[in-house]
């Protein structure tokens, strides 16, 4: 049985925090889900002068309200995978960006999670931690890429080829055989 009340007790306020299990992860994320529709149908509403009734309006901020303390939830949860993708980009770019700070990566790592909090969507099957390492990832490369950084790449029909792309299963597939839930940590070469 989920309990909000306890999971909320639980995290907020504490700095060093567990693994969310799959089932608190399904129902955050439902309440997440639940804020953005909130949030859309309020800006439609006021975009098209349109009054909501007071239950319709009422049930929609209360929807925002836990939805945003769900995504805390979720934040401060990974923030153990935040530190790590912002230390991997920085040991890969430091050198080619003398001037690259960790507190910087960390930062734009934090933004993108928020951005993956709101994509993530439950009924895909997978684990968060699984859809926001790859999408937090591919997201700081494409800042990497927009601040000066080449890949060593070519394109093709089938889209990008890479001179080297390593990819690290950091998942025991004996102890999970679903790909879907495995967790996988990219490597890309640069341009020298």
């Amino acid at each position: 049985m989920f309990d909000f009340n306890a999971l909320k007790t639980h995290y907020i306020g504490k700095k060093r925090l567990g693994v969310l299990t799959a089932l608190e992860e399904v129902e955050l994320g439902t309440m997440i889900q639940a804020r953005e529709q909130a949030k859309g149908l309020l800006a439609q509403a006021e975009t098209m002068y349109i009054a909501l009734d007071p239950g319709e309006h009422e049930q929609c901020l209360a929807d925002i309200k836990t939805g945003s303390l769900a995504a805390d939830i979720f934040a401060r949860a990974n923030e153990g995978m935040i530190r790590k993708i912002a230390y991997a980009v920085y040991q890969q770019y430091s050198q080619e960006m003398p001037r690259l700070e960790m507190k910087e990566l960390r930062q734009q790592a934090r933004f993108i999670l928020s951005r993956s909090i709101a994509k993530f969507d439950p009924a895909w099957g997978v684990k968060f931690s699984s859809f926001a390492q790859q999408y937090i990832y591919l997201k700081m490369l494409g800042w990497a890429r927009d601040n000066g950084i080449e890949f060593d790449r070519h394109e093709q029909p089938e889209g990008d080829a890479f001179a080297c792309r390593y990819e690290a299963n950091l998942t025991d597939p004996k102890e999970e055989p679903r790909k879907t839930r495995w967790d996988v940590e990219l490597a890309f070469r640069i341009v020298d």
